[in-house]
């Protein structure tokens, strides 16, 4: 089987301050290429723990692409300083998150670069993970 990089890359999106109950929420089978939800693997295919999936041959830990940190880095590569984005939480009263989303939606052709960057890195991690576990992949 092949997988296609195009329908896994939002899976892997990971944010730090994430209020998901369980510290690992995307897992993906090896037997039909699909992914699943921590959750929809206890309701629907009985497992009790992540322990118990972590033991079993047929999912794996589908990667994880820190956006937080991600949307950092790119604060730093384009703008040279998140001083701005620090500010507008003060302002607004919100994380990082909010922040950076208020900061490139005043800027078009920061939004574009933005969401070039994100792609790129979640596409580039995506790849290593399916080079690391073996899996044959399709751009």
């Amino acid at each position: 089987m092949i997988v296609d990089i195009n329908k896994i890359l939002d899976y892997g999106r990971y944010y730090e301050e994430s209020e998901y109950i369980y510290p690992i929420r995307w897992w993906f089978c090896l037997i039909d290429y699909e992914v699943y939800e921590t959750e929809e693997l206890f309701d629907k295919y009985s497992f009790a723990t992540i322990e118990e999936i972590k033991n079993n041959d047929n999912y794996i830990e589908l990667f994880k692409t820190n956006i937080t940190m991600l949307k950092k880095e790119f604060i730093l590569k384009y703008e040279y300083t998140d001083k701005t984005l620090i500010n507008i939480m003060k302002q607004r009263n919100c994380n990082y998150d909010v922040a950076f989303r208020i900061y490139i939606e005043v800027d078009r052709t920061l939004t574009e670069l933005w969401r070039e960057y994100r792609h790129n890195r979640l596409y580039g991690d995506a790849i290593k993970w399916c080079k690391e576990n073996c899996i044959r992949y399709k751009n």
